[in-house]
């Protein structure tokens, strides 16, 4: 949300309830191809990330409580 707004899901093409779990196909991320320099370098951060898997456990909700801290 901190760079795409509201939009973003939109943008992204996932729904705003997904779970993360939902935005993968196989070992493939399942988001739009986006244009915009600061999108483009999430989208980056997102590919590199690793796709989850059954053997990883279930998704949980994590809110931001301030820069790269979480719980």
């Amino acid at each position: 949300m901190n760079i795409t707004g509201a939009a973003g899901t939109r943008i992204l093409g996932v729904s705003r309830n997904a779970k993360v779990a939902d935005t993968v196909e196989g070992n493939n991320w399942k988001i739009r191809r986006i244009r915009g320099i600061q999108l483009q370098e999430m989208m980056l951060q997102i590919r590199q990330a690793p796709t989850p898997t059954i053997a990883a456990g279930c998704d949980r909700v994590l809110w931001r409580q301030g820069p790269g801290k979480y719980a």
